[in-house]
């Protein structure tokens, strides 16, 4: 799955998307010409209110053995269900941009691991909930009571 926006004319992001549509059928496409303000809330389900999310994303030069052993346990040891670890693969064309060229470095670096960590909101005392997102540690999807 490809989410993404763009500022564009409608012709011109199916211009742009037309080569991704031609390389397979795709299984689904939910791509539509929208208000900027209706995508932002295409992944509101993903995010529901009360809940704390946490992400943290290293990059790794290989999916060696160890790493993969170490990303198991950590799923398992993950606070809620809903809690993820997700690779990106971040080779081919996108590796061949120059590290100055966009917004986003290490590009020559394979892999990324992204984790995502989801807790209740309330599950978290208020004075330490208040500290975390003071640090810049938590994002909270709605105020706790």
């Amino acid at each position: 799955m490809s989410l993404g926006t763009g500022e564009a004319a409608a012709e011109e992001g199916e211009r742009t998307l037309r080569p991704l549509r031609e390389v397979t059928e795709p299984l689904c496409d939910l791509s539509e010409v929208t208000a900027y303000t209706e995508a932002q809330r295409f992944l509101d389900e993903d995010y529901p209110n009360g809940r704390l999310y946490y992400w943290k994303s290293v990059n790794a030069p290989e999916l060696s053995d160890k790493l993969i052993e170490r990303l198991a346990e950590h799923a398992a040891a993950a606070p809620s269900p809903d809690s993820t670890i997700d690779l990106w693969y971040q080779g081919g064309a996108m590796a061949r941009v120059g590290e100055e060229e966009t917004a986003f470095a290490n590009r020559g670096v394979p892999y990324l691991f992204g984790q995502r960590f989801v807790v209740p909101a309330i599950a978290l005392p208020q004075e330490l909930l208040t500290l975390f997102q003071e640090a810049g540690e938590v994002e909270v999807s709605s105020q706790v009571p």
